[in-house]
């Protein structure tokens, strides 16, 4: 489960136990956006620094890159290791990249290309 402003502080995004990544708009309350592609327990998101991507980690031990405009499924990432669910997840953009801690606290580290 997790919660973040979106970088323009407009919309919330959170996640949670059922698999989904919802996006409400922070001053009216509304659902806006509900993104769909886990297939377990989302553990936590973040926000490119423009907003243009979110990236997302769940319990079914994958990560998904979103395009948050339209909360389409950029692309997917799978860990390495087969050491169990991801907790949490984190990313830079400069040079593309983001890392991923297990249930175990194993650290993983990924390099993606930002596709415009």
């Amino acid at each position: 489960t997790d919660v973040k402003f979106s970088p323009d502080g407009e919309s919330i995004a959170t996640a949670s136990a059922d698999a989904f990544i919802k996006m409400w708009n922070y001053k009216e309350g509304f659902l806006t956006k509900t993104f769909s592609g886990h297939k377990d327990w989302v553990s936590s998101i973040v926000f490119d620094p423009t907003g243009y991507y979110l990236l997302s980690s769940s319990l079914d031990e994958s990560v998904h890159l979103w395009t948050v405009s339209d909360a389409s499924l950029k692309d997917k990432y799978f860990s390495r290791s087969e050491r169990g669910a991801i907790m949490d997840v984190d990313m830079h953009l400069s040079p593309p990249r983001f890392v991923v801690a297990n249930k175990f606290l194993y650290v993983q580290a990924f390099s993606f290309i930002r596709k415009e």
